[in-house]
């Protein structure tokens, strides 16, 4: 038996044994996100063969006093990969961007430090930070010295950034024994006030087999490719396996979720080969540039993360082609700074460094030494800045009072002169806000131009046009759909009216103080119906209030006059739907009126609006006699009617709404003959 061997199986018995006496019940703590991560937490963590404990967890902190934690669960697995006695408790129904403390205990005894995470929010305003990169495994041999990687891990705990974002190669020969330090070192992680950064994993070559990964950090399959999302459509990340098939079930599913999530702002990649490496020694991979590459050419990964190679490295963006007459064509790919996606890496946590013999001509920067990547992400850009972690002694740490997004002095960056790499949205990857604007009035015989912005891959008008703009002449609701290049849609519509042609000499309306007349005249009639009078406090959202039969065919003038004994309000909007025989129409113009004095019944004002809870409303009533209030539904559905005991004057009223499903409602107060009625909306 040779030397090699021999240390080997005595590593694996001193293994067995520590698991077995272990002095401390629990240990080896990682917190990770394989779900969604702003309502779940994966908690891992090791103990005896014999004993499983429970994660105690609140949203106050309890220190060590376990019996004060609200909640608690027990491990939703335990199993014994690689003889390590591995834990697993999976978190649901948090809350978003909510800190948890928690310790790990059995039943009071052997309890755990207290430690803490934070949930992601689900809001696409929050930003985020992220450290990625990968290869942590020692220099060479079965070694314990580990320096390198544990002022890596430093670099997570004093810069708390929101994940570990990581491409695999964790140890050397993938045993127990090693992954044990590992865990040990990954401790190192934790920041001084117990604030734990959750990890997502990729995969490696030195994990002989994908259920490593699996095994340890409880992935949610055991081919080790899955996505997480952040905020509603912020940011999506694949972790993909390079050490399986890349083609088959695995590309199958890349292009499916890529399909299903079009309107993400960014979508990054992690995996561990490189698909064209920036070292010699690696293989170029064609089979990930035809199943991977060209799926994130195609529904717009702005960045993808890989290892291996243990060093440093950025592209220029780049699509994948075949265009060799292209001047930036290098190795089945050109330089494409509008659409393309830009790669970096390629590992440098703690493996050996190697030669940067094999850059491109599309490669942008590269560099001989150990680096992590600190990345930056909101809607409108990702920055990326690379950490030599032999400098780690320098970085301050910071605290959580303090702004995560804060490059503080002593925080050696490579990037000259320490801005990193910076990528924006440009407008046809950003997910499209399309507005055609307000209806529109049209007048016999004009044009209008109806315009959906441009920028956008495509087109699609519900008159058949694929156009960005569009001419009409023709009343009628008209949409567009329009889509970017990463395959998202959204649609707007706009109701075009055409007013009464000249034929109605005019409209008018004028208060009495207590009623409203509305008068007008036609110079020619054709056909006509009747004229339905429309009524609006607001003067965006109608409703009929009474219907004047037309003469029908004259071409005498002819004079109408109608009465509105209820005005909504001291201002009320008014139009008229003039309707022919085969039930066409037009609208008129919007005039206003105004009837406000001592004697008006009014709505004061209503707040919150929009409301969730409760609506303050204050109103004024004209005398000191019985009221009513009623709020109907869109559909004119009567949802509340309740009297009011009121006085001469300004009143106030507390109106619980809890139970009213979120939409737009009408608020309708009666006093007398007299009725005012205003729009809330219910969130």
């Amino acid at each position: 038996m040779n030397f090699s061997k021999t240390l080997t199986l005595i590593l694996f018995f001193v293994l067995f044994l520590s698991e077995m006496l272990n002095a401390q019940t629990f240990n080896r703590f990682r917190c990770i996100w394989n779900d969604d991560p702003a309502t779940t937490m994966t908690i891992g963590y090791h103990g005896t063969l014999f004993t499983n404990g429970r994660v105690y967890f609140d949203v106050v902190d309890h220190g060590q006093n376990v019996g004060a934690y609200a909640m608690s669960q027990a491990p939703d697995k335990t199993h014994t990969p690689k003889l390590l006695n591995v834990k697993f408790v999976r978190l649901k129904n948090l809350q978003p961007d909510t800190k948890y403390y928690f310790v790990v205990s059995n039943n009071g005894s052997d309890t755990s430090p207290r430690m803490w995470f934070k949930t992601a929010s689900n809001d696409n305003n929050q930003r985020l930070s992220l450290i990625v990169g990968g290869d942590s495994r020692n220099p060479s041999g079965i070694s314990i010295s580990y320096d390198v990687r544990e002022r890596a891990n430093q670099v997570v705990a004093k810069l708390r950034p929101d994940a570990v974002v990581f491409g695999g190669d964790m140890t050397l020969l993938d045993t127990g024994f090693e992954w044990g330090i590992w865990f040990d070192d990954w401790q190192q992680t934790i920041a001084a006030d117990g604030r734990m950064t959750p990890i997502i994993p990729a995969r490696g070559n030195h994990e002989t087999s994908s259920s490593s990964v699996y095994d340890l950090f409880d992935t949610p399959t055991e081919d080790t490719y899955y996505a997480v999302g952040f905020g509603t459509d912020l940011l999506r990340i694949y972790t993909l396996n390079s050490l399986i098939s890349v083609t088959g079930n695995q590309a199958t599913w890349l292009a499916n979720d890529l399909a299903s999530n079009p309107c993400t702002y960014w979508k990054l990649a992690q995996y561990h080969y490189p698909t064209r490496p920036t070292t010699s020694g690696k293989d170029e991979r064609d089979n990930q540039r035809s199943a991977w590459s060209t799926l994130f050419d195609q529904f717009g990964v702005a960045l993808v993360a890989e290892s291996d190679a243990h060093l440093c490295k950025y592209t220029y963006p780049v699509l994948v082609s075949d265009d060799v007459t292209d001047p930036t064509y290098d190795e089945g790919f050109v330089r494409n700074d509008q659409r393309g996606v830009t790669y970096i890496g390629e590992g440098g946590w703690g493996a050996e460094i190697r030669p940067t013999d094999d850059t491109k001509m599309w490669t942008s920067d590269a560099g001989e030494f150990h680096q992590i990547k600190w990345v930056f992400v909101d809607k409108n850009s990702i920055e990326i800045r690379t950490i030599k972690t032999e400098e780690v002694a320098q970085i301050p740490a910071k605290t959580e009072a303090d702004s995560k997004f804060t490059i503080a002095p002593g925080t050696y960056l490579w990037d000259a002169p320490n801005t990193g790499l910076v990528l924006t949205l440009d407008n046809p990857r950003t997910p499209p806000v399309v507005d055609l604007g307000p209806d529109q009035l049209l007048c016999s015989g004009c044009n209008i131009t109806i315009d959906a912005g441009a920028g956008y891959a495509d087109y699609l008008w519900s008159n058949g046009q694929t156009t960005s703009t569009i001419n009409v002449n023709t009343p009628g609701t008209y949409s567009v759909t329009v889509t970017n290049i990463g395959a998202c849609s959204k649609t707007d519509e706009i109701e075009i009216i055409t007013v009464l042609p000249s034929e109605l000499t005019y409209f008018q309306g004028k208060s009495t103080g207590v009623t409203n007349v509305l008068e007008w005249e036609t110079a020619v009639e054709v056909n006509t119906d009747y004229f339905a009078v429309e009524a609006s406090l607001e003067g965006e959202y109608f409703t009929e209030i009474g219907r004047i039969k037309a003469l029908g065919n004259t071409t005498a003038a002819q004079y109408y006059r109608f009465v509105d004994a209820n005005p909504l309000g001291a201002t009320t909007y008014y139009r008229l739907r003039q309707v022919d025989v085969e039930e066409s129409f037009m609208y008129s113009e919007l005039i206003s009126v105004s009837n406000r004095t001592e004697a008006t019944l009014e709505v004061l004002s209503i707040s919150p609006n929009p409301a969730k809870d409760f609506i303050n409303i204050e109103f004024f009533l004209t005398a000191t006699e019985g009221a009513s209030f009623q709020i109907l539904d869109i559909n004119g559905r009567v949802v509340r009617n309740e009297n009011i005991n009121g006085v001469l004057g300004d009143n106030r009223l507390i109106i619980n709404i809890r139970e009213l499903p979120a939409g737009m409602y009408f608020f309708s107060l009666k006093q007398g003959l007299r009725q005012v009625t205003q729009k809330i909306l219910i969130n």
